[in-house]
């Protein structure tokens, strides 16, 4: 993640930084991307990416943090229903409005496809994004552990470990669907979000009883 002084310099610098290295990923992907090119775009001296990032793993991870901050922010304002039932309608209509709020991002479909398919197949990219989203996985956490106090989520697992699967499916997907410089199409993304629901609610859902 971007060092701390990187959020205390002016917003203006910080957008034309993250609207240019977000450009580039859409463009190439993780792999393809020229941090030099992004530095002629935004301006920004090869001394200035260094006072602000680590490398471009760093940048890569700020830039697709970024690009879900408005997902990040209704994560507070989801309402659990204390009806099973309705749990996973509840979790449906988040999956949905978080994809329509993240296709008004610039570049949305470009950088979930690219970026998506290199943090999938890499652990370090990976565990660096897992890292910047402290808040929101706790938010996350406690959305699961409701589910399993009403009798919507399975409780013969822990938590995290029902996180753990949540995740290493979608990896899976995301390799299976979004190979290296593929993109998304509107209806392709569409899908991918509800296959990968749909394979969540078979994970996490509490098993049938059979009939004796």
């Amino acid at each position: 993640m971007a060092r701390p002084r990187f959020h205390k310099t002016d917003p203006a610098k910080q957008a034309a930084i993250l609207q240019a290295a977000a450009k580039e990923f859409a463009k190439v992907g993780y792999e393809g991307a020229s941090v030099n090119r992004i530095l002629e775009a935004a301006g920004l001296s090869k001394g200035g990416f260094y006072y602000y990032f680590d490398d471009k793993a760093d940048l890569a991870a700020t830039v697709l943090l970024w690009a879900y901050k408005d997902l990040f922010s209704i994560y507070d304002r989801i309402q659990i229903p204390d009806d099973p039932a309705r749990f996973w309608d509840a979790i449906g209509g988040f999956t949905r409005e978080s994809l329509a709020m993240l296709e008004q991002t610039p570049y949305a479909n470009e950088l979930i496809s690219r970026l998506g398919h290199a943090f999938a197949n890499d652990k370090d990219l990976a565990k660096r994004m897992l890292e910047s989203i402290a808040a929101p996985m706790a938010t996350l956490t406690a959305l699961w552990r409701r589910g399993q106090e009403i009798g919507a989520v399975r409780s013969d697992l822990p938590v995290p470990v029902l996180i753990s699967l949540v995740q290493s499916t979608k990896e899976a997907l995301t390799r299976a669907f979004i190979p290296e410089g593929k993109v998304l199409s509107h209806d392709e993304l569409d899908r991918f979000t509800r296959i990968h629901l749909d394979m969540v609610r078979r994970i996490c859902a509490p098993a049938e009883e059979k009939p004796a």
